[in-house]
Protein backbone atom coordinates (compact mmCIF):
# COMPACT_ATOMS: atom_id res chain seq x y z
CA UNK A 1 0.00 0.00 0.00
CA UNK A 2 2.75 2.38 0.67
CA UNK A 3 4.17 1.61 -2.17
CA UNK A 4 0.85 2.41 -4.56
CA UNK A 5 0.59 5.58 -2.91
CA UNK A 6 3.38 7.69 -4.80
CA UNK A 7 2.53 5.50 -8.09
CA UNK A 8 -1.00 6.71 -7.80
CA UNK A 9 0.03 10.31 -6.65
CA UNK A 10 2.21 11.00 -9.61
CA UNK A 11 -0.31 9.30 -12.12
CA UNK A 12 -3.35 12.15 -10.48
CA UNK A 13 -0.11 14.76 -11.13
CA UNK A 14 0.28 13.82 -14.57
CA UNK A 15 -3.97 14.12 -15.29
CA UNK A 16 -4.32 17.80 -13.77
CA UNK A 17 -0.86 18.75 -14.91
CA UNK A 18 -2.77 17.83 -18.41
CA UNK A 19 -6.16 18.85 -17.52
CA UNK A 20 -4.75 22.44 -16.27
CA UNK A 21 -3.96 24.01 -19.00
CA UNK A 22 -5.96 22.28 -21.85
CA UNK A 23 -8.95 22.59 -20.05
CA UNK A 24 -9.53 25.14 -16.99
CA UNK A 25 -6.59 26.33 -14.45
CA UNK A 26 -9.01 25.13 -11.73
CA UNK A 27 -7.26 21.63 -12.19
CA UNK A 28 -3.77 23.16 -10.93
CA UNK A 29 -5.91 23.90 -7.60
CA UNK A 30 -6.17 19.98 -7.49
CA UNK A 31 -2.82 19.14 -6.81
CA UNK A 32 -2.85 20.42 -3.50
CA UNK A 33 -5.62 18.14 -2.73
CA UNK A 34 -3.44 15.15 -3.39
CA UNK A 35 -1.78 16.05 0.28
CA UNK A 36 -4.71 13.44 1.90
CA UNK A 37 -2.55 10.96 -0.56
CA UNK A 38 0.47 11.14 2.03
CA UNK A 39 -0.38 12.27 5.09
CA UNK A 40 -2.25 10.17 7.44
CA UNK A 41 -3.60 12.57 9.55
CA UNK A 42 -5.07 14.26 6.51
CA UNK A 43 -6.51 10.69 5.53
CA UNK A 44 -7.53 9.94 9.16
CA UNK A 45 -10.01 13.22 9.08
CA UNK A 46 -11.45 11.92 5.20
CA UNK A 47 -12.03 8.58 6.71
CA UNK A 48 -13.87 10.08 9.75
CA UNK A 49 -16.42 11.84 6.98
CA UNK A 50 -16.44 8.93 4.27
CA UNK A 51 -16.85 5.76 6.64
CA UNK A 52 -20.28 6.52 7.37
CA UNK A 53 -21.33 7.62 4.04
CA UNK A 54 -24.48 6.20 3.75
CA UNK A 55 -26.11 7.47 7.03
CA UNK A 56 -24.84 10.96 5.41
CA UNK A 57 -26.40 10.89 2.79
CA UNK A 58 -29.55 9.30 4.63
CA UNK A 59 -29.85 12.54 6.42
CA UNK A 60 -28.88 14.56 3.16
CA UNK A 61 -31.83 13.07 1.59
CA UNK A 62 -34.18 13.78 4.55
CA UNK A 63 -32.88 17.05 4.61
CA UNK A 64 -33.89 17.66 0.92
CA UNK A 65 -37.14 16.43 1.21
CA UNK A 66 -38.24 18.36 4.58
CA UNK A 67 -36.85 21.44 2.17
CA UNK A 68 -38.71 20.41 -1.00
CA UNK A 69 -42.18 20.60 1.63
CA UNK A 70 -41.59 24.03 2.90
CA UNK A 71 -40.12 25.21 -0.26
CA UNK A 72 -43.66 24.78 -1.36
CA UNK A 73 -45.54 26.40 1.60
CA UNK A 74 -43.00 29.44 0.84
CA UNK A 75 -44.33 29.38 -3.46
CA UNK A 76 -47.83 29.10 -2.10
CA UNK A 77 -48.28 31.47 0.52
CA UNK A 78 -44.64 33.71 0.78
CA UNK A 79 -43.27 33.81 -2.32
CA UNK A 80 -43.65 37.81 -2.50
CA UNK A 81 -41.47 38.54 1.18
CA UNK A 82 -38.40 36.98 -0.52
CA UNK A 83 -35.55 39.74 0.25
CA UNK A 84 -33.89 39.35 -2.67
CA UNK A 85 -32.95 42.24 -5.10
CA UNK A 86 -34.37 42.01 -9.03
CA UNK A 87 -35.28 38.16 -8.52
CA UNK A 88 -38.58 36.32 -8.34
CA UNK A 89 -37.11 33.97 -5.94
CA UNK A 90 -40.60 31.57 -6.64
CA UNK A 91 -41.22 32.04 -10.26
CA UNK A 92 -41.22 28.64 -10.03
CA UNK A 93 -41.32 25.50 -7.45
CA UNK A 94 -38.04 24.62 -9.03
CA UNK A 95 -36.69 27.91 -8.22
CA UNK A 96 -38.33 28.29 -4.95
CA UNK A 97 -37.02 25.23 -4.29
CA UNK A 98 -33.12 25.74 -4.85
CA UNK A 99 -33.12 29.17 -3.27
CA UNK A 100 -34.98 27.43 -0.06
CA UNK A 101 -31.80 24.84 0.04
CA UNK A 102 -29.09 27.90 -1.02
CA UNK A 103 -30.15 30.35 1.77
CA UNK A 104 -32.07 27.92 4.37
CA UNK A 105 -28.55 25.43 4.99
CA UNK A 106 -26.13 28.68 4.25
CA UNK A 107 -28.13 31.20 6.84
CA UNK A 108 -27.60 30.89 10.55
CA UNK A 109 -31.06 31.45 11.32
CA UNK A 110 -32.44 29.14 8.31
CA UNK A 111 -34.63 30.85 5.31
CA UNK A 112 -35.92 33.30 7.61
CA UNK A 113 -32.96 35.45 7.33
CA UNK A 114 -33.72 35.62 3.34
CA UNK A 115 -37.39 36.95 3.70
CA UNK A 116 -38.79 40.26 4.83
CA UNK A 117 -40.45 39.86 7.98
CA UNK A 118 -44.28 40.41 8.38
CA UNK A 119 -45.52 43.09 10.79
CA UNK A 120 -47.41 42.32 13.93
CA UNK A 121 -50.50 42.92 14.01
CA UNK A 122 -51.14 44.16 10.42
CA UNK A 123 -50.70 40.89 8.72
CA UNK A 124 -52.97 37.81 8.94
CA UNK A 125 -50.12 35.81 7.92
CA UNK A 126 -47.56 37.27 10.63
CA UNK A 127 -48.37 33.79 13.25
CA UNK A 128 -48.14 31.22 10.61
CA UNK A 129 -44.90 32.71 9.06
CA UNK A 130 -43.58 32.70 12.69
CA UNK A 131 -44.29 29.03 12.47
CA UNK A 132 -43.03 28.17 9.12
CA UNK A 133 -39.89 30.22 10.65
CA UNK A 134 -39.31 28.48 13.48
CA UNK A 135 -39.59 24.96 12.18
CA UNK A 136 -37.54 25.22 9.30
CA UNK A 137 -34.63 26.46 11.74
CA UNK A 138 -35.56 23.73 14.23
CA UNK A 139 -35.71 20.88 11.44
CA UNK A 140 -32.80 22.14 9.06
CA UNK A 141 -30.34 23.71 10.92
CA UNK A 142 -30.44 22.41 14.34
CA UNK A 143 -31.44 19.04 13.89
CA UNK A 144 -30.23 17.62 10.45
CA UNK A 145 -27.27 19.47 10.64
CA UNK A 146 -26.46 18.22 13.84
CA UNK A 147 -27.00 14.90 12.80
CA UNK A 148 -24.32 15.65 10.04
CA UNK A 149 -21.88 16.63 12.88
CA UNK A 150 -22.57 14.03 15.28
CA UNK A 151 -22.45 11.20 12.88
CA UNK A 152 -19.06 12.47 12.20
CA UNK A 153 -18.17 13.20 15.65
CA UNK A 154 -19.09 9.53 16.72
CA UNK A 155 -16.81 7.80 13.31
CA UNK A 156 -13.85 10.00 14.70
CA UNK A 157 -14.65 8.68 18.26
CA UNK A 158 -14.77 4.67 17.45
CA UNK A 159 -11.78 5.68 14.74
CA UNK A 160 -9.68 6.79 17.84
CA UNK A 161 -11.04 4.00 19.97
CA UNK A 162 -10.00 1.21 17.47
CA UNK A 163 -6.96 2.81 17.25
CA UNK A 164 -6.11 2.99 21.07
CA UNK A 165 -7.67 -0.67 21.06
CA UNK A 166 -5.21 -1.96 17.98
CA UNK A 167 -1.86 0.06 19.96
CA UNK A 168 -3.17 -1.50 23.13
CA UNK A 169 -2.58 -5.05 21.83
CA UNK A 170 0.56 -4.54 19.66
CA UNK A 171 1.98 -3.31 23.47
CA UNK A 172 0.41 -5.78 25.88
CA UNK A 173 -0.34 -8.62 23.65
CA UNK A 174 1.48 -11.33 21.56
CA UNK A 175 0.20 -11.82 18.19
CA UNK A 176 1.51 -15.01 17.82
CA UNK A 177 0.30 -16.94 21.42
CA UNK A 178 -2.25 -14.46 22.67
CA UNK A 179 -0.74 -14.48 26.00
CA UNK A 180 -0.92 -11.00 27.32
CA UNK A 181 2.09 -8.88 28.36
CA UNK A 182 1.18 -9.64 32.38
CA UNK A 183 0.58 -13.88 31.89
CA UNK A 184 4.13 -13.71 29.92
CA UNK A 185 6.30 -11.49 32.81
CA UNK A 186 4.52 -13.48 35.77
CA UNK A 187 6.60 -16.67 34.57
CA UNK A 188 9.73 -14.69 34.56
CA UNK A 189 9.94 -13.87 31.21
CA UNK A 190 10.56 -10.45 29.63
CA UNK A 191 7.61 -9.30 27.34
CA UNK A 192 9.73 -7.67 24.84
CA UNK A 193 12.48 -10.33 24.59
CA UNK A 194 9.61 -12.87 24.15
CA UNK A 195 8.09 -10.70 20.93
CA UNK A 196 11.28 -9.76 19.42
CA UNK A 197 13.29 -13.08 19.74
CA UNK A 198 10.88 -16.25 20.56
CA UNK A 199 7.65 -14.97 18.67
CA UNK A 200 9.10 -12.24 16.02
CA UNK A 201 5.63 -11.39 14.24
CA UNK A 202 7.63 -10.57 11.17
CA UNK A 203 9.41 -13.98 10.93
CA UNK A 204 5.78 -15.79 10.40
CA UNK A 205 5.39 -13.94 6.99
CA UNK A 206 8.80 -14.61 6.18
CA UNK A 207 8.26 -18.34 7.15
CA UNK A 208 5.46 -18.53 4.51
CA UNK A 209 6.85 -17.06 1.62
CA UNK A 210 9.77 -19.66 2.38
CA UNK A 211 7.20 -22.54 2.32
CA UNK A 212 5.40 -21.15 -0.76
CA UNK A 213 8.23 -20.60 -3.07
CA UNK A 214 9.96 -23.97 -1.37
CA UNK A 215 10.01 -27.06 -4.28
CA UNK A 216 7.20 -28.92 -3.12
CA UNK A 217 9.08 -32.23 -3.42
CA UNK A 218 11.72 -31.31 -0.53
CA UNK A 219 8.75 -30.57 1.72
CA UNK A 220 8.38 -32.87 4.99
Amino acid sequence: VKRSKPITNMIFHTIFGILGPLVDPFFHALHLVLFVNISNSAMYILQACTNRLGALMNTLFMALFVIYAYSILGANYYSGVYDIEDIDACSSLASCFLYTLNFGLRNGGGVADSMKPYKYGEESKFGLKVVFDLTFFIFINIIVLNIVFGIIIDTFGEMRDASYEQEDKFKNLCIICQNQRTDIEEMGLSFKEHTTDHHDFWLYPQFIKYIEEKDKLELS
